[in-house]
């Protein structure tokens, strides 16, 4: 039996639930280059139903600016591989929407 053992989500986090519902969390590497706190707390909780170990969860996920970082780090305590970088939510010049 073959699989990927890594993917990148781009699009809606509203579609997460649907795309990701067959997707064990512990075999991949998880990659969204636009997510949020709310879209970080369903990972997290997906993978608690899954019974991921938390050092087990590897995942990145890039978040505006604007997140409350003590938030963040209380979230993604005790998860070592849960990478987070900061998008920018300003247009660059020639972007398009």
């Amino acid at each position: 039996m073959g699989g990927a053992d890594g993917l990148e989500l781009h699009g809606p986090e509203l579609s997460l639930p649907g795309v990701l519902k067959d997707v064990l969390l512990e075999a991949i590497d998880l990659q969204i280059r636009s997510g949020s706190v709310s879209a970080l707390k369903w990972l997290l909780s997906e993978a608690q139903r899954q019974l991921v170990p938390s050092e087990q969860l590897s995942l990145c996920a890039g978040l505006v600016a604007r997140c409350d970082l003590n938030e963040l780090r209380a979230l993604v305590k005790g998860h070592p591989l849960v990478r987070l970088f900061e998008m920018s939510d300003e247009r660059l010049p020639g972007m398009r929407i």
